[in-house]
């Protein structure tokens, strides 16, 4: 009877672990296309050389944008619609505030340390009180 319990056991832990590998392999099979087909887009839309850029971007409505644009040496104001584009007007150059924004991507770990700080801040306080 022992033995039958016993085996019994076994078996549910193999089980047990044989779907758990299975759901990390999906899992990192998942992220690892996700990256690939990333990169893959973006060599698509960012080729070397080209002469078209998207500067900026900004929704107005629900499927509307202005769009901020770069085609050579010229710069123009288009609107995006559901199914049109139309060109608003043409900048100069001197018209054009081209500030590179900060770095907005922030690590995760870079959040993770930030939010173990605050945690720790606020058992901190909690102590004093």
């Amino acid at each position: 009877m022992l033995i039958a319990i016993s085996a019994d056991r076994t078996n549910t832990v193999v089980q047990f672990l044989t779907v758990l590998f299975i759901f990390i392999f999906v899992v990192f099979i998942t992220w690892f296309t996700t990256k690939w087909i990333a990169k893959l887009q973006k060599g698509q839309m960012s080729s070397k050389g080209s002469n078209m850029e998207v500067l900026e971007s900004m929704k107005v409505a629900p499927d509307k944008y202005l769009q901020l644009v770069r085609l050579g040496t010229k710069y123009f104001i288009i609107a995006l619609g559901k199914n049109e584009v139309s060109t608003i007007c043409e900048l100069s150059k001197e018209d054009i505030n081209l500030n590179e924004p900060a770095e907005t991507q922030t690590s995760f770990s870079a959040i993770l340390d930030r939010f173990k700080n605050r945690q720790n801040e606020d058992s901190f306080k909690d102590e004093n009180e």
